[in-house]
């Protein structure tokens, strides 16, 4: 009589798009903690306000931009611009597209949930209503620039131009920042 062996349950796989959206997702968590640990040189916690930096601002008919910044990308392929642009006049408005100085492909997304995960999508426009704001946030919509020309590095400056339908252009230059400012910047 032989002994029966219990079969192993079988592993279920993951795609490369799970595994992928896993280690995104243990990035964003692990930049998010050191974020908010910030230490002295003793090790202990860091008294006082968070570490701030100046932010970009500019005007273009009735839209005022601000709060521009760019946080240092932890790839070289990509980086991603925040900024929220204020609408005083009547008449909605878009940005339309952009540009900058350090990629020659800059485009407009948005970060949609699917349950548990995230992925970024293209919008073709960014509206601005009357009286009203669009703001562009980590984990929302974003400028992204693809494969910038140079590395950038904290302390860096990297203009974008900005095209809006109804007010023209701009230029924005927005301030390279560390992780753990731009996450301080996120929090206040």
């Amino acid at each position: 009589m032989s002994a029966r062996i219990p079969r192993a349950r079988a592993r279920p796989r993951l795609s490369a798009r799970q595994l992928a959206g896993g280690l995104v997702a243990v990035v964003a968590v692990g930049a998010l903690v050191a974020a908010l640990v910030v230490r002295d040189g003793s090790g202990s916690a860091a008294s006082g306000d968070p570490p701030a930096f100046a932010t970009a601002s500019a005007t273009v008919g009735a839209l005022r931009v601000t709060g521009g910044y760019l946080p240092q990308p932890a790839s070289p392929s990509v980086a991603a611009a925040y900024f929220t642009v204020t609408n005083g006049g009547s008449v909605p408005d878009a940005l339309v597209s952009a540009s900058s100085d350090v990629s020659s492909e800059v485009g407009l997304h948005d970060t949609v949930s699917h349950g548990s995960t995230a992925s970024m999508v293209a919008i073709s426009a960014l509206t601005v209503p009357a009286h009203g704001d669009a703001v562009l946030t980590p984990g929302g919509r974003h400028l992204m620039l693809m494969n910038p020309t140079r590395t950038l590095v904290v302390g860096d400056h990297v203009t974008l131009h900005l095209r809006f339908r109804n007010a023209g252009t701009v230029d924005l230059r927005v301030p390279v920042v560390s992780l753990t400012a731009a996450a301080a910047h996120e929090h206040s």
